[in-house]
């Protein structure tokens, strides 16, 4: 009843700047980096749907007070959302009035919530083929836009 995990396990380095600072990859559940692993998208696009990625765990809105802050005056209080948190719906409100609804919601699907193209494919009943050229084109509208420093 015990067996090894049989997942496919990928070491990649995540933040240069430090040393030993690597990250763990389960292949078979998060889609960008299967996309990657298989070649399906390019480096830009895989680091922009990070990128992404990243906005949207920082933008989570679960608690309505974030942790203990220090203010500038050295005195504690509660703040209700943290400036980093601010910051990252504020682009990810750029983002979306950029790209659109549609993409953004692609994108949504792709980076934050894990659906894989098969999943996508079975929830909007679409070929295999045109899922995935419109989370390559929304990838690189990312990253395009992305390049623009927005």
């Amino acid at each position: 009843p015990y067996k090894e995990d049989q997942r496919e396990i990928e070491w990649r380095l995540t933040n240069v700047k430090r040393a030993g600072s690597y990250r763990k990859y389960n292949l078979s559940t998060d889609p960008i980096t299967w996309l990657a692993s298989r070649k399906y998208i390019t480096e830009p696009q895989q680091s922009a749907a990070e990128y992404f990625m990243k906005l949207c765990y920082k933008a989570q809105v679960g608690r309505l007070k974030c942790s203990l802050n220090i203010n500038s005056f050295k005195q504690p209080g509660f703040h209700d959302k943290i400036t980093s948190q601010l910051d990252a719906i504020n682009k990810l409100n750029k983002i979306h009035i950029r790209l659109g609804d549609k993409t953004t919601h692609l994108l949504w699907l792709v980076c934050f919530a894990g659906y894989s193209i098969k999943d996508i494919k079975e929830m909007y009943h679409m070929k295999n083929n045109y899922v995935g050229e419109r989370i390559r084109e929304a990838l690189q509208d990312l990253s395009d836009l992305l390049s623009k420093k927005f």
